[in-house]
């Protein structure tokens, strides 16, 4: 079982005053909102002082389940979930199989992330790297566009600190290649972004093991990654629809606001969609280790979903 932590604010209790008439911390290394308020009523003046506790909650959204929907989960012939599922209905079809507890009135329940506030890119940059040409970015920095032609290559060099990237549109060619080198963090802010067939982002010393990139994705045009596209990174969606092509191979976590995730044929995903308001279509031979929360699920023929605790981030933290 993985536990997803939600950490956030609690709502103080409000207080009715005449007038305010000074806010400020109750102690020099306090968070405590010390309020003072002077009233008068038929000449008596009366002050009140209220202390406002500063209080944080935590609550932990466990990942229990190889699939978890608010809706129905269909599973065409010779589908296979290896793991626990939740859903209203359950729908096998011919020599499919579900290895493990199937939960028609989970108790469970799962909200939609938040996404955060984006800063306003407005730069005029653009980076355009030819066929086969080669490129190295080293700082943070703003663009207007990333165009990375066929079998080109952008280095990301976060050797030295972390990196945040904030690009209206990245296109990757076909071949193309994102190759981070360093170890520190590596974010991008885009509008849009297109990954075309063959492309990838990679780890100059580890391959595709483990996302340390994050991708924050604002736009509404919907997110194509091509066929045989090999990328490793964490990707949050505000609203688009997300569609993974054939036989492309993706390694990190979506979270998704929108309403449509597509895993199309023969494609190997390992890690967690959290969709709660999308359908998630696994189509045929398409294979994902980790899990999947979303409004309703559909396996395709000889589809297959292994709950799987090795692929799934342990926090994910939003207010």
């Amino acid at each position: 079982m993985i536990k997803i932590k939600k950490i956030g604010a609690l709502l103080l209790a409000a207080i009715m005053v005449f007038s305010l008439t000074a806010c400020g911390n109750s102690g020099e290394d306090s968070e405590d909102l010390l309020i003072t308020s002077v009233g008068e009523v038929n000449e008596v003046e009366n002050t009140v002082v209220k202390v406002m506790e500063a209080e944080e909650s935590e609550s932990e959204l466990d990942i229990k389940y190889a699939i978890f929907t608010d809706g129905n989960i269909v599973l065409k012939n010779s589908a296979q979930v290896k793991g626990d599922v939740a859903a209203k209905s359950v729908d096998i079809g011919n020599n499919a199989k579900i290895l493990g507890d199937v939960d028609l009135k989970p108790e469970t329940k799962y909200e939609e992330f938040i996404f955060p506030d984006i800063p306003l890119n407005d730069s005029k940059e653009k980076i355009e790297i030819p066929n086969s040409g080669r490129y190295t970015i080293n700082s943070s920095a703003s663009y207007r566009e990333i165009d990375i032609k066929n079998s080109g290559v952008l280095t990301i060099d976060a050797s030295n600190s972390d990196i945040l990237l904030n690009v209206r549109k990245l296109t990757v060619g076909n071949s193309g290649k994102v190759i981070i080198k360093g170890s520190n963090k590596v974010t991008f802010y885009l509008e849009d972004t297109d990954w075309n067939n063959s492309s990838s982002l990679t780890y100059e010393s580890r391959g595709i093991d483990t996302a340390t990139v994050d991708i924050y994705h604002y736009g509404n045009k919907k997110i194509d990654l091509g066929n045989r596209v090999e990328v490793s990174f964490n990707l949050f969606i505000k609203e688009a629809d997300l569609n993974l092509k054939n036989s492309s191979a993706l390694r990190g976590n979506v979270f998704s606001n929108g309403r449509k995730v597509d895993v199309n044929n023969s494609v190997n995903y390992k890690g967690l969609i959290y969709a709660v308001k999308a359908n998630v279509d696994i189509k045929n031979s398409g294979r994902v280790y980790g899990a999947i929360v979303a409004n309703q699920v559909e396996l395709g023929n000889s589809s297959y979903i292994e709950y799987n605790e090795a692929y799934i981030s342990d926090l994910f933290r939003w207010e």
